[in-house]
């Protein structure tokens, strides 16, 4: 029986031009992070600030869909 608990990514739409993003911390979820333009780390939230232009959406969209 497997008892690993896994965290959830929490998405939130931020004004109309940002989402804000929540990830479980780990190296690689990092690394994919960063390869989003234009992101931004919110270290008080603990979160990531990601542009919402379309490009940049699918940019974020494919690096987190690697890991899922």
């Amino acid at each position: 029986m497997n008892n690993k608990t896994e965290a959830a990514i929490i998405l939130i739409k931020g004004s109309a031009d940002t989402l804000y993003v929540q990830i479980p911390y780990n190296t690689v979820h990092i690394q994919r992070i960063r390869q989003v333009t234009g992101r931004r780390w919110e270290p008080d939230a603990k979160r990531w600030i990601i542009p919402t232009q379309r490009d940049l959406f699918r940019s974020l969209q494919s690096a987190l869909m690697r890991y899922m």
